[in-house]
């Protein structure tokens, strides 16, 4: 999501949900300004202090775009669902009989009412904007209704794109109309561009009712005059296999998709509707084309018009409720899903996407909902971001973990808690209005998007307004020494506090110095000898209790506590609710510090000379805090390691291994590469050796694994590389030679390649804490750690709260229950160890 506000407009509103989707995840804070002209005029992560925000409760999403409906067809509903043998009665063709006896009994006043009553559905279920799919025109009046159902979608509230639909004959030939068919009729293309320019005022779009209705000049010249005026173009096709055949049998045997794509005309304007029989290799010329497809799952199932094909559509999708049999957008999306499931026995259908595997599958549902409805209406909505119109819907999960609050709403149940369309709530969401000041402001950069978030719900099953927090964004937190140290020192003893000062020190890889200026005044304070190791212009902290009268222990502490004190980029500051802790280093390690701190503080109460701490710089890179640190002598027989490991006692650590590969080529023009070699050509092949190549693994560690970090390479687009840089970074489950010998000989087979080796270690055998520990759960650690850069002739225990898996990403957070509880864990772990001693 970009992060942006307009110099233009002034929001003369601003709302903050408790979530806010972004596009591909939720994000908390956000505040959307929108401007007297109903459109997004600000989407930001903090906002001044002088202004009123209207906090709404729920998630926040772009409005639905219903890209295609027959109003009228509401009147329908409950209407031929009693059967016969008979099977034309029991087809779409039956059906389409029901609604011509509909048509025509149809006044105006009746017409009206249809539409509003189904536009006010539309509103209640979170639809923001809708296509009407228009041919019902003539009344007493010539296209008289073209005007009602318009006054409709105004009284009502919604955003209307008039898709008004040219229909001239009865089926495929030229057949004459009906008596109900008259009521559609268009008579000719002149009468037709005049009425459709007389609506110049509204949001229009071109329309060929089908193949049935037109023939191809006419409709060659309906889809370039869409194209003309900038409008898009939409029509019925494929849906019934007899009309495939009515098509065949006039327009030398090419079904209606085959007519579209002879008319060589530009398609990127072009919506289809339903496609539900098309032939695979003519959908994906068409989407090759810039062509849309509308698929309406549950007009399709209510129809029995049969489920289409969507791989070839490239995810090209936008959806509607057509016959409006039943409105509810939520399961358009959910049954698109479930519809595939049947016709292909595999869940996750819809994240085939051409040749392409999406994985979010609610958020790819959620896509086809809203920025390709807007897309294929040609309205600037769809999404929530700066200059898109002010169209929300805002949903009632019940659901505490916020990566699943999407698919619940999708493939569970959500509950409408409000709808606003070009910034009017025109359905109100339950809210509370506040200045937001410098006490209240909701922190920036705190992003769920993968894995595991929580947040808690309340106590009634029902989302509840998130409770606010203190100020810390980033540009306004003070970031001097003596801010972070006075930070530190304000927290006192309490953890969570603790940790959050910590937390808001911008401590990445390289600039720790404000971390070890905070953790030694903490310390010192409380009566702890600090001696800071200089590591460049860095501390790494050794620190152990004094006695009461100011003299260091002469015994040496048999137990220490180790963590590191820089994290990865890109640092943002915390922010608390009830149930979670975020930000940068809220479980790697900023926490496991304030626990450590605490638990040591405990311990060295009762026996000064429990334990000694130890903090280091660099983990995160290169490791030159450990390895320095070996330079102060110390050697416990116990080193407890803090990382982040689910609150198990580690069994086992993969090893490790980063190397720099280097291709050398000969530069030569790309017209002739005969005359050079590519770099790139050489490591793009090694490469592809090293990733299929089957590394070692074991029942205990897993699989070896190979990441390609970085690629650089090449001086220009026109000419073969002359040099050429790969990164990899493999997790080792054996002796890093092992793989480092299959690299070099993948490297050897190609002309000037080779490798360096930037860092490595062995995987750490700790199973030996079976034997130590008791009371604590166990498990392994697929990612790196200190430990092996540490000479000791004692043994590393490696434990600590929150999961690796929510380090070094936007969403990094701990639980407050696990941050509370580590402290008494590691006392635990403290006196386990020293009763060994």
């Amino acid at each position: 999501m970009t992060v942006a506000s307009s110099d233009i407009t002034q929001p003369n509103q601003r709302i903050c949900a408790e979530w806010t989707w972004t596009g591909t995840s939720f994000e908390r804070g956000i505040f959307v300004g929108i401007g007297a002209d109903g459109v997004i005029s600000s989407v930001e992560l903090s906002e001044s202090s002088d202004h009123n925000v209207n906090h709404v409760d729920g998630i926040l999403l772009p409005g639905f775009v219903n890209a295609h409906s027959h109003a009228f067809q509401r009147l329908l509903r409950g209407k031929g669902e009693v059967y016969s043998s008979a099977s034309k009665h029991n087809s779409f063709w039956g059906w389409r009989d029901e609604m011509y006896n509909l048509v025509n009994t149809l006044g105006a006043k009746e017409f009206k009412a249809a539409c509003v009553l189904c536009f006010t559905e539309m509103l209640d279920a979170g639809i923001t904007c809708v296509g009407e799919f228009h041919y019902f025109h003539h009344g007493d009046m010539p296209y008289q209704y073209d005007s009602i159902v318009l006054e409709a979608a105004k009284e009502v509230g919604i955003r209307i794109v008039l898709l008004n639909a040219y229909y001239e004959f009865a089926g495929c030939g030229k057949k004459e109309l009906s008596e109900a068919q008259k009521r559609f009729e268009t008579h000719d293309l002149d009468a037709y561009w005049k009425q459709l320019d007389s609506l110049s005022d509204y949001k229009r779009g071109v329309v060929a009712h089908s193949i049935r209705a037109v023939d191809p000049v006419e409709l060659g010249l309906l889809v370039r005059g869409a194209r003309d005026r900038n409008l898009p173009f939409h029509m019925h096709l494929e849906e019934q296999v007899a009309e495939i055949e009515q098509c065949k049998a006039s327009f030398d045997n090419k079904t209606p998709l085959r007519v579209l794509l002879d008319l060589d005309i530009s398609l990127d304007h072009v919506t289809l509707v339903h496609c539900t029989h098309s032939e695979d290799a003519e959908m994906q010329a068409f989407v090759a084309r810039g062509g849309m497809v509308c698929v309406c799952p549950l007009t399709e199932g209510a129809l029995a018009d049969g489920l289409p094909n969507l791989q070839p559509m490239s995810g090209q999708i936008c959806l509607g409720t057509d016959c409006n049999a039943r409105i509810d957008f939520l399961e358009e999306m959910r049954w698109l899903e479930y519809g595939q499931r049947v016709k292909t026995n595999r869940r996750g259908a819809v994240c085939h996407v051409g040749t392409t595997w999406v994985p979010d599958l609610s958020a790819e549902l959620l896509r086809y909902a809203t920025e390709m409805g807007a897309k294929a209406l040609g309205v600037d909505a769809g999404c929530i971001e700066v200059g898109k119109l002010a169209d929300f819907v805002v949903l009632k999960v019940d659901c505490e973990n916020v990566m699943e609050m999407l698919p619940t709403a999708i493939f569970g149940d959500a509950a409408v808690g409000g709808v606003c369309v070009g910034g009017k709530w025109v359905r109100e969401y339950t809210s509370s209005s506040a200045t937001v000041s410098a006490d209240s402001r909701v922190r920036k950069g705190v992003t769920v998007d993968v894995g595991t978030g929580f947040v808690k719900n309340g106590n009634s099953g029902t989302p509840q307004k998130r409770a606010r927090v203190e100020p810390c964004e980033e540009g306004s937190l003070d970031q001097s020494e003596a801010a972070c140290v006075r930070r530190v020192m304000d927290a006192g003893d309490d953890v969570v506090a603790l940790a959050r000062s910590l937390v808001d020190i911008n401590s990445t890889s390289g600039s720790e110095q404000h971390m070890a200026a905070a953790v030694t005044s903490w310390l010192v304070a409380r009566g702890w000898n600090v001696a800071q190791q200089a590591v460049g212009s860095r501390y790494n902290l050794h620190c152990v209790r004094n006695h009461a009268n100011g003299e260091v222990n002469s015994a040496p502490p048999k137990v220490y506590m180790n963590t590191h004190l820089d994290v990865v980029p890109p640092w943002f500051p915390s922010t608390v609710d009830d149930t979670n802790l975020y930000g940068r280093g809220a479980c790697d390690t900023k926490s496991l510090i304030a626990a450590m701190l605490i638990a040591a503080q405990t311990l060295t109460e009762t026996n000064r000379s429990a334990v000694g701490l130890l903090f280091v710089v660099s983990e995160e890179t290169t490791h030159e805090g450990m390895i320095k640190a070996n330079e102060l002598g110390i050697n416990p027989q116990y080193l407890i390691v803090g990382e982040p490991t689910d609150a198990k006692v580690v069994l086992l650590q993969k090893g490790i291994l980063k190397c720099t590969l280097t291709a050398k080529g000969v530069a030569a023009h790309s017209g002739y590469p005969h005359l050079g070699r590519s770099a790139i050509d050489d490591m793009l092949g090694v490469l592809g050796e090293i990733r299929a190549y089957a590394f070692p693994q074991s029942e205990s560690l897993g699989v070896t694994n190979v990441n390609v970090g970085k690629i650089s390479g090449g001086q220009a687009v026109n000419a073969l590389a002359e040099e050429c840089s790969a990164e990899l970074l493999f997790r080792l489950i054996s002796a890093p030679e092992t793989v480092l010998e299959v690299v070099e000989g993948v490297c050897s087979k190609y002309a000037d390649v080779s490798a360096k080796v930037i860092t490595k270690n062995d995987p750490v055998d700790m199973t030996y804490v079976n034997d130590l520990i008791t009371g604590f759960d166990f498990g392994t650690a697929c990612f790196n750690t200190d430990i092996p850069y540490f000479n000791f002739d004692g043994k590393a225990v490696l434990y600590g709260h929150g999961s690796i898996t929510d380090a070094h990403c936007p969403r990094e957070y701990i639980a407050l229950k696990d941050l509370k509880s580590l402290v008494p864990a590691y006392v635990d772990l403290v006196k386990q160890l020293s009763d060994k001693c």
